[in-house]
């Protein structure tokens, strides 16, 4: 019989593409394509054939329980391949893992006794008895050890050398799986074993090929566990009523803590660990019976210098430990933008810096004339009296924004209108300016800037720009602050290459281009605001052109920027400064485009 089914691109898998490093879009296909699933014929001898797409596909074995597709929470679970990026650098803290066929991992001696004082011979009867005799305890192996094709001997030399490895005879059921697997596939490809019309696998095998022998809570049925009440998952050794309280106690300076676990899958819990330490984890389904002990030692490295054999650790100088919680250097309070890390002064305490801006640098805007009002008059030099509104401002004594100081008198008067100082509001006068501070490019104004951290995630596709040479997640955040050529969102370190990426998305905004990827520190800001600030997607841009309605040697200055897209016009107030000092005012009115607002 001659079957012609067109073979998509997408079902040919390039060579480097593998279950360990994952595989790439190659962008030859469309997008609708690469989600078409390949064409298969099944061409019985006495039969007409099956074609269709995906016929070729089994269910898979690891189920939770009331699960029928395990494709979405795989892709939540997976790693993005590396390999797809084509990174320009070197990078080898999670080398790529390929396939070597010519491997030799040497020649294991089995001519003495394991160090249990058991003999390789007596390993391998124990995997004869269990996986190829009359009396086995597995129907399994009763069934499918004579199918032709299944290689009994290959299985019972690996079970024999498993033993005497790890002098664990669990793994004998490993064994089973392998004689299961071997069966089933030489059952599926002989269809003259086959029975009925149409004819299917014989099911005296398919009540046998179920995983685990059903846990001894189910009954198999054509390779499906049956599980009984109040049991569940693809093997029946899951109890439903104990999943819910499924614990894990946790052994801290031999005081006993517990906590519930996560249940992920029948193989898998996720347990937290409360802080950093050194544990001995178990785990129950009952909270009576406990599995064997896990150690796991956990510290910050940022702070500590562990060595691992002996559990000890020495804090380092070169970060701050505050209130049980590691700082970098130059890193500020999340709860303070006042106050920052500098372990060369004292690395268990904050200092206080001279002003809010985080890093960034401090201006002091100056118009010619002053505010009506003003509180809190005082005396001094121009320096004195800048100093002296930033500390009423990080003291809470006065929330003082913006200054009066008359040159003449050296007098000056305080502000605490939280407005951006305009030519309305303002008073000309030629022996008095006004000097209201800001910190430049921050994009919260005068109010606090947050960063969120999620450690071990990123953005595979910025569209922002790579920095090279940074590990330091303080200086990443910093360059995010500082860039002009585009609103920068987020910040990326990879610190094992010096890698700091920006990008005008948020973890939000990126949407499934956010990726879980260990080494890299993802972060991004929030203002303590409770509206989102509508800000330009990129810093405005100063130019000198050509004055509309004039002559031709007549000549403007001009401000263009853009913002993201909305559906009503803003009002944007424009200053045109000469070293920080306001030498015109403007105001405009957003034009609303199709797709951009400018």
């Amino acid at each position: 019989m001659k079957v012609n089914i067109p073979m998509l691109t997408t079902s040919q898998l390039d060579p480097s593409d593998t279950y360990y490093t994952g595989a790439c879009n190659r962008g030859n296909t469309s997008e609708g394509q690469q989600q078409k699933q390949p064409s298969s014929c099944y061409c019985p001898q006495e039969a007409a054939e099956q074609c269709g797409d995906g016929i070729d596909l089994a269910s898979c074995s690891y189920l939770n329980i009331n699960e029928t597709d395990v494709t979405s929470r795989l892709a939540s679970q997976a790693l993005f391949p590396l390999k797809c990026l084509k990174l320009p650098y070197e990078y080898k803290t999670f080398p790529l893992f390929q396939y070597n066929s010519t491997y030799n991992p040497g020649v294991i001696d089995i001519s003495q006794p394991s160090p249990t004082g058991t003999s390789f011979s007596d390993y391998r009867s124990q995997c004869q008895f269990n996986l190829a005799s009359d009396v086995s305890p597995y129907d399994l192996v009763k069934k499918c050890r004579d199918v032709f094709g299944v290689r009994m001997e290959n299985v019972i030399s690996s079970c024999a050398l498993d033993l005497y490895m790890s002098y664990d005879f669990s793994w004998i059921k490993a064994g089973v799986q392998s004689i299961k697997v071997q069966c089933q596939l030489q059952l599926e490809r002989n269809s003259s074993w086959w029975e009925g019309n149409p004819p299917t696998l014989p099911q005296d095998y398919t009540d046998v090929l179920c995983l685990a022998n059903c846990g001894g809570a189910g009954k198999c049925s054509k390779g499906v566990c049956l599980c009984q009440a109040n049991y569940g998952g693809s093997d029946c050794f899951v109890n439903v009523i104990l999943l819910t309280n499924a614990s894990g106690t946790y052994d801290i300076d031999g005081s006993l803590k517990r906590s519930n676990a996560t249940f992920l899958t029948v193989n898998e819990l996720s347990c937290p660990i409360p802080e950093s330490g050194t544990y001995q984890v178990q785990i129950s389904n009952n909270k009576n019976v406990f599995s064997s002990s896990a150690y796991l030692f956990v510290y910050d490295s940022l702070c500590f210098e562990c060595n691992v054999k002996n559990q000890t650790c020495i804090q380092k100088k070169t970060a701050c430990l505050i209130d049980g919680v590691c700082y970098e250097n130059r890193e500020y309070n999340p709860s303070s933008a006042w106050q920052y890390c500098d372990p060369s002064v004292n690395t268990s305490s904050w200092q206080t810096a001279n002003d809010s801006c985080q890093g960034l640098e401090l201006l002091w805007l100056e118009h010619e004339g002053h505010l009506s009002g003003g509180e809190l008059p005082g005396a001094g030099d121009k320096e004195a009296c800048k100093r002296r509104c930033l500390n009423m401002f990080r003291d809470g004594t006065g929330q003082c924004y913006s200054i009066d100081f008359n040159s003449t008198s050296s007098s000056c008067s305080y502000h605490t209108l939280d407005e951006r100082i305009t030519a309305d509001n303002l008073i000309r006068d030629n022996q008095v300016s006004n000097l209201e501070w800001i910190c430049e490019n921050n994009p919260c104004g005068r109010k606090n800037l947050t960063w969120i951290r999620r450690p071990g995630f990123a953005i595979i596709t910025t569209g922002g720009r790579q920095i090279m040479g940074i590990r330091s997640s303080v200086e990443c955040r910093k360059l995010c602050l500082q860039e002009k050529s585009f609103l920068c969102r987020s910040a990326q370190l990879l610190w094992a290459a010096s890698l700091c990426v920006l990008s005008p998305k948020t973890s939000l905004i990126a949407g499934q281009d956010f990726v879980r990827w260990p080494g890299y520190i993802f972060e991004e800001w929030i203002c303590d605001t409770d509206n989102e600030p509508l800000l330009p997607v990129a810093n405005p841009l100063a130019s000198i052109k050509q004055a509309p309605n004039a002559g031709a040697d007549d000549y403007t200055l001009m401000c263009e920027f853009e913002i993201a897209p909305i559906n009503s016009s803003l009002q944007a107030n424009i200053m045109w400064l000469i070293n920080d000092m306001v030498v015109d005012e403007s105001t405009v009115w957003t034009i609303v485009l199709w797709d951009k607002a400018v």
